[in-house]
């Protein structure tokens, strides 16, 4: 029989992304400086994201009355449509500076039911606060115990948001291997892992996909800044890798603006609490 608790955790060990205790302050500080790229990507993806919300709500993992958990909350990414759907949203995130971008758009937009909450998710200390808990692409979420956390947090239901397989990460790929070296991809990320967990623990998950063209871009200038940054937390950028970063982006715009075409998909892993 597989132990799918700690084949998770094998393949999180195997991922070159893994967070660790010497770069996961640098994890932190890049996602709190790349708020501002993030949100403008979120802005050019709101009617991918609005179709998870309203696949939710089709479903019924979502609905008017419910108060909402959204870990790993980002700029906003699911914070903001959902609080078109629901009646609270409480916003959490580790990175300061993401909840501040996410705080300017919630004023900008005169939202009046989202509170953001700067935690880490195993200090938040919910306890059957939520009708619904979700996380979305969050690296909070990578083993069974974080998913039973999420259990605790909720009165009702749960929901985890992974990245199907795609092309969308092709320029990081290519650029991992002339900056840092050979690239590993780990499936760390599988939605096997969290399904064949629920399935252990005699939930009965449903799960659904949500798939979209989409179309982001950037001035290249932003795009170069962000990728110094993102490399930044595996290794040491000095003049000769940031050249090269630089020329890749380059390479790959047009007249100072990168853009960056594909097909965008996520699974949707729903479950109710146990």
């Amino acid at each position: 029989m597989i132990d799918w608790d700690s084949e998770w955790s094998k393949a999180h060990e195997r991922s070159p992304l893994k967070v660790t205790r010497d770069n996961e302050g640098r994890w932190r500080e890049f996602w709190s400086m790349d708020a501002d790229y993030y949100l403008e990507e979120v802005r050019s993806e709101a009617g991918f994201y609005g179709s998870v919300v309203d696949r939710l709500c089709r479903e019924n993992w979502l609905r008017k009355d419910d108060r909402v958990l959204d870990i790993g909350c980002g700029p906003g990414t699911l914070s903001i449509p959902l609080s078109e759907k629901a009646r609270s949203v409480t916003a959490l995130d580790e990175a300061e500076g993401m909840l501040n971008t996410l705080r300017g758009e919630i004023g900008a937009r005169g939202i009046e039911n989202i509170v953001t909450h700067r935690s880490s998710w195993m200090e938040a200390g919910y306890e059957d606060d939520f009708d619904l808990v979700l996380a979305s692409l969050s690296p909070a979420i990578r083993s069974g115990r974080d998913m039973l956390a999420m259990e605790r947090a909720s009165r009702d239901r749960c929901c985890l948001i992974t990245a199907c397989p795609s092309e969308w990460m092709t320029v990081r790929n290519e650029l991992w291997e002339k900056v840092v070296g050979s690239f590993t991809p780990s499936d760390a990320h599988s939605i096997r892992y969290p399904m064949n967990v629920l399935l252990d623990r005699k939930r009965a998950p449903e799960l659904f996909q949500v798939r979209a063209r989409t179309v982001v871009g950037h001035p290249s200038s932003e795009v170069v800044e962000h990728y110094l940054r993102y490399f930044g937390i595996f290794t040491t950028v000095d003049e000769e890798r940031a050249r090269t970063i630089e020329e890749h982006v380059m390479s790959r715009s047009k007249d100072g603006f990168f853009e960056r075409r594909g097909e965008k998909c996520l699974y949707l892993l729903c479950w109710r609490k146990g």
